[in-house]
């Protein structure tokens, strides 16, 4: 028996002790809210222990886990203080705010690494997003190249205060309370993006507010996808996911609808079941060293990065990357082992072209962070880099035109190398006259 504690009673904590009063393995004894007389009755009816104090819950040896279903802000706190007392803990969705640090700041000597942390993102374990899973990995649908997604929930018609509502807590309209139920499964099915181009749409502050929200996104794999979230419309669910050889799509916790080439569209209907049960139940697996947790560490980063590359955007109006950036050492270093490689493999006679596009174009693709000089030494907290709208223009001509405008002469090795050379020292007026000619001509 797994003893747990539950920190936060509002409507998502209520329905995680609902669901693993379902469990034999599940024992919540202890919860933490800090509006107390609310959630009195709440746990006289279940004979739960209130408190208005987590390290109080924390410190209670009798406790093996903890389930936080508390406001984003409050998370990194929270989860850093559990991991320092080896407290196994499953939180809501995911830190937004911390994707950058999360990692370090879980992995210090004072805290477990992030093994003791798990993040609950209860959609996947829909039977539906579970089939698609298993459809997308069998190559049935071919070459992944598109994928669609929407979720709305009408949650902003019926809560009317509170922290779902805040900016800062609830940043970019309905992402973070549905839309990020969808970035997360295209982050399952296809790994990391690498940029994302987002658009925020307020009509009403309100409340209620009305707004949508909008993403365009490239994936590393080279999938492109779009998103969409109405947060006052009702609930609607749909992830699209579009190949060569034919297209899946999800409409709701059971039902996916499945086209091939030279037939028609065909239903499929699943099995219904708790999928806040199933998570749960996934929680004890990995707390009992049974089997992995399916939200594994690196998908959980991915979907933070994308996330806030979307909130970025949505300020800079420009498409903001999402992977992290990575310092011009290190990629040049990158170039130079590829660049040995591929002459290696000239000199033995083989075609290397296909074994090392894809390092190419990941290299290609992926941002890079200039090293900090002058006006763009500013901080960078996250590490992240600067973005490609605010980095330095480089200068993008080709080689003809880079010697014509280079103020020094150049000469040319026998491999084909432009080799620069020293500036020739002329002073007389022709010759700065016909030199200033040439830069214009540029």
């Amino acid at each position: 028996m797994i003893n747990c504690a539950i920190a936060g009673l509002g409507r998502w904590g209520r329905s995680l002790v609902d669901a693993a009063s379902h469990l034999d393995r599940f024992n919540i004894t202890r919860a933490v809210e800090t509006d107390i007389e609310r959630a009195r009755g709440f746990c006289v009816d279940r004979k739960i222990d209130l408190s208005g104090n987590l390290d109080s819950v924390l410190n209670d040896p009798a406790i093996d886990a903890v389930l936080l279903a508390t406001p984003h802000s409050l998370h990194r706190a929270q989860l850093i203080a559990a991991a320092a007392k080896e407290k196994q803990v499953c939180f809501a969705k995911s830190l937004w705010r911390f994707a950058a640090t999360t990692r370090a700041r879980c992995s210090t000597p004072a805290a477990k690494p992030m093994s003791c942390l798990r993040s609950g993102h209860n959609r996947r374990f829909w039977p539906s997003m579970r089939a698609l899973r298993e459809i997308v990995t069998s190559g049935e649908l071919g070459t992944i190249l598109h994928v669609e997604g929407h979720n709305s929930n009408e949650n902003s018609n019926s809560i009317m205060q509170g922290w779902r509502l805040s900016p800062e807590e609830s940043p970019g309209g309905g992402l973070t309370g549905a839309g990020l139920h969808v970035l997360d499964g295209f982050v399952s099915l296809l790994g990391p993006a690498r940029q994302v181009y987002a658009r925020l749409s307020s009509r009403e502050v309100g409340p209620p507010p009305l707004d949508s929200a909008m993403l365009a996104i490239d994936f590393a794999s080279g999938v492109t996808a779009t998103l969409a979230t109405v947060r006052a419309t009702p609930f609607y669910w749909r992830v699209h996911m579009f190949g060569t050889e034919g297209s899946a799509e999800v409409l709701d916790e059971t039902t996916m609808v499945l086209r091939s080439a030279g037939s028609g569209p065909q239903r499929v209907n699943y099995e219904p079941a708790d999928s806040l049960a199933a998570e749960l139940s996934s929680f004890a697996d990995a707390i009992e060293n049974k089997r992995a947790f399916p939200v594994v560490e690196s998908e959980v980063l991915a979907t933070l990065a994308a996330f806030e590359a979307a909130l970025r955007s949505m300020i800079s109006g420009h498409p903001s990357p999402a992977m992290p950036a990575e310092p011009r050492k290190a990629r040049t270093s990158r170039y130079r082992d590829i660049a040995a490689k591929l002459q290696k493999e000239i000199r033995l006679g083989n075609d290397p072209i296909g074994e090392l596009l894809p390092s190419l174009t990941e290299l290609m693709g992926a941002p890079c962070r200039e090293p900090p000089d002058g006006a763009r030494g500013a901080a960078d907290p996250d590490g992240s880099g600067p973005d490609r709208a605010t980095r330095r223009p480089r200068f993008r001509g080709d080689r003809n035109r880079r010697r014509c405008c280079s103020p020094t002469a150049s000469s040319r090795s026998p491999n084909g190398v432009d080799i620069p050379t020293e500036p020739t020292a002329t002073s007389s007026p022709a010759a700065r006259s016909s030199r200033t000619a040439s830069w214009r001509r540029c």
